[in-house]
């Protein structure tokens, strides 16, 4: 996670690696030159857009993109597992600090 000051407040990014499909990514950064933006820009809002989409429970499931609600846990694990009792943001807060750990460890330093 980097923390950059920017107009006046820190602001928090992560730096990640996606694997997308070449014309998908000609057609975002087509679009980012259309719109005079950037190609971070135009995925992070493509990104924010599909999270800010709420599905009604009137919602058809014959709509193109519907998927099914997940009810069931992402990963199976035994009842007496940590992650058992974990909410999904503990989960990925553990995620984050065991990523954290190993990016400073990578960089040679001790935790």
């Amino acid at each position: 996670m980097l923390d950059y000051r920017k107009y006046g407040f820190t602001v928090q990014l992560m730096k990640t690696t996606v694997e997308l499909p070449d014309e998908l990514v000609f057609q975002a950064k087509r679009r980012a030159l259309e719109k005079r933006s950037s190609f971070r820009q135009i995925v992070e809002d493509a990104l924010r857009k599909e999270l800010e989409t709420v599905r009604s429970a009137t919602t058809p499931v014959n709509e193109p993109g519907y998927r099914q609600p997940l009810t069931e846990p992402l990963f199976a694990c035994e009842d007496s597992a940590p992650a058992s009792d974990m909410t999904l943001e503990q989960l990925i807060e553990l995620e984050h600090q065991s990523l954290l750990d190993e990016d400073i460890r990578r960089a040679g330093h001790s935790l």
